[in-house]
């Protein structure tokens, strides 16, 4: 492992030196909460906002945290255990495991908005008169309001679909 580029956020200045069977149960202690931040945090709740109901947090989590631990060096050839702080495990787990898992998630709902940016501008080319209500509805959560759609225009229905886009 390289140097800790980016301290984690749990064990900030925490210099107490860990070992052996130790890390790995720090890591797994730091695996469990850090899966529930990310769950209580604003991604999910956005996520779930468009419609996004599956989110493989727990997954990626894992996927990336039993790589990066197989990475770590517990003992030299010798058969001395290495020596670390918690500092440095929270700043290894938060940084090639947890930023990781969010690199990966964090576009994916950014190329799920920018598909309903893109929905709305084709309604606003084709001349769609629409209310604040409804322009928000399909910008922030991809939801059609059949209620506020301009009457005169015919709804896109395969364009919804394809686009995954709700009538509400």
């Amino acid at each position: 492992m390289s140097n800790v580029l980016s301290v984690g956020k749990l064990f900030l200045g925490d210099t107490t030196t860990v070992s052996g069977s130790e890390v790995d149960t720090l890591w797994y202690a730091l695996h469990a909460e850090y899966t529930n931040r990310i769950r209580d945090s604003t991604i999910c709740i956005e996520a779930d906002k468009i419609g996004i109901r599956t989110i493989l947090i727990e997954s990626w989590l894992e996927k990336n945290s039993e790589k990066v631990l197989g990475n770590i060096q517990l003992c030299g050839q010798d058969g001395s255990y290495f020596l670390f702080t918690r500092e440095e495990i929270d700043g290894w787990y938060y940084r090639y495991v947890y930023c990781a898992t969010l690199d990966i998630l964090i576009p994916k709902i950014q190329e799920r908005k920018g598909q309903f940016r893109y929905f709305y501008n084709t309604l606003r080319k084709q001349g769609w008169n629409m209310s604040a209500q409804f322009e928000s509805k399909i910008l922030n959560e991809g939801i059609f309001l059949s209620s506020g759609r301009d009457i005169k225009k015919r709804i896109p229905y395969q364009f919804m679909k394809k686009l995954n886009i709700k009538m509400g």
